[in-house]
């Protein structure tokens, strides 16, 4: 997700500044409240406005009429508690190149939402409360080349969600409740990066996606895939294919032969990483893809045991990419009989020293003393 919004703030503006009034030469201005930008009577353009402290009564955001600064050229209303916007509410900002809605309430869109803003090229609603797309939501957006709606909660998009925006390059549409990949993007010839990321997609098609040969990049990490349909007898393929993220799915096999058709000559990585591949599937496909020049990814924590289906593969696997370990000295029993032989002579040299060392035992004699009523035995030294 972050490489898609640093895609968005390095959108070029170059179709905005064709109109007369939107030269970027102003400084950029930020406004507390809504009737501070509306008071505005800057002469030029306000190239970014961040409402900092502003709430909207009701949680509406109500029609934007700026008497100053009105060639806006970036947007943001983030986090502002926003549930509803009013038909037309940006329909004044028509030099708008960057609209950040992101981390808000809203549950649905209208047609009439988006009305003016046929310049737009870049649009964040990640964060809300969105249940799906619809054909009109996004109309007219007819420039629009990044689209962030992640952390929401869609079920679903419609066919024709995209029919008013074929320019978009990346969307990215990541933590959301989607059981199954939409079949709407055959209406984006110039997508090349989408993100469908942590959602619950059951089935990977690669032809719903064979209209889409400008790809670069396709995440679809951890969903509940178990079945990889690339396709046995169809013509399209991805050239321009960077990398295909599959990993932390159900996969159980993929096809190696129609992996390479449709990656082309791309030099494309495939992760795999953390599937449920035997031991022996888990090899085949590493050798598989790779004399296909398709890279499989090890997985991003390549330190830690990768367990698959109860078994540890780390043995399998890393005979592919790490040098086999070298093998342990060999062990001599002679080398331990030595060792036994030097323990005992050191202690038999240490024992023999401390009797050495001893102190000779006096003499002593034995004598009868007598006695009044028994004799007894006494023992003196002999001087």
């Amino acid at each position: 997700m972050a490489l898609v919004l640093l895609l968005g703030l390095s959108l070029p503006l170059g179709p905005l500044a064709q109109a007369a009034r939107c030269s970027p030469a102003g400084p950029t201005q930020t406004f507390g409240s809504l009737a501070e930008f509306q008071a505005s009577n800057a002469s030029s353009c306000a190239v970014s406005v961040n409402f900092s402290a502003q709430r909207f009564e009701g949680d509406r955001l109500p029609p934007l009429r700026p008497s100053g600064a009105a060639c806006l050229l970036a947007l943001e209303l983030r986090n502002k508690s926003l549930a509803r916007l009013a038909d037309g509410a940006f329909a004044n900002l028509t030099c708008l190149g960057r609209l950040d809605l992101s981390q808000n309430r809203l549950a649905a869109l209208s047609k009439r939402t988006f009305q003016g803003l046929d310049g737009l090229l870049a649009l964040n609603l990640s964060g809300n409360a969105l249940i799906g797309l619809a054909a009109a939501d996004l109309q007219p957006l007819p420039r629009l080349r990044l689209l962030d709606v992640s952390f929401n909660r869609l079920v679903g998009v419609d066919r024709e969600a995209f029919n008013a925006s074929p320019a978009l390059r990346a969307l990215n549409a990541s933590h959301n409740q989607l059981k199954r990949m939409p079949d709407c993007f055959d209406a984006l010839p110039e997508l090349r990066e989408l993100s469908l990321d942590h959602n619950s997609i059951a089935i990977f098609s690669a032809q719903a996606l064979s209209g889409n040969s400008a790809l670069r990049r396709l995440d679809f990490m951890k969903n509940e895939m178990v079945i990889l349909h690339f396709g046995e007898n169809e013509t399209f393929s991805w050239p321009e294919l960077r990398l295909l993220n599959l990993s932390g799915n159900c996969l159980g096999t993929v096809s190696v032969n129609r992996a390479h058709a449709l990656f082309g000559n791309s030099a494309a990585c495939l992760d795999l990483n953390d599937n449920h591949f035997s031991c022996a599937e888990w090899q085949r496909l590493a050798e598989g893809l790779a004399r296909g020049g398709v890279c499989v990814r090890p997985g991003r924590d390549w330190g830690a045991p990768h367990h698959i289906q109860g078994m540890l593969c780390d043995k399998a696997w890393a005979q592919l990419f790490e040098a086999p370990p070298a093998a342990p000295p060999a062990f001599h029993i002679k080398y331990l009989a030595l060792a036994l032989a030097l323990i005992g002579a050191a202690f038999v040299f240490l024992l023999v020293r401390d009797r050495c060392a001893q102190p000779s035992l006096p003499k002593w004699l034995c004598a009868t003393a007598p006695s009044s009523d028994m004799d007894y035995v006494h023992l003196q030294p002999d001087s």
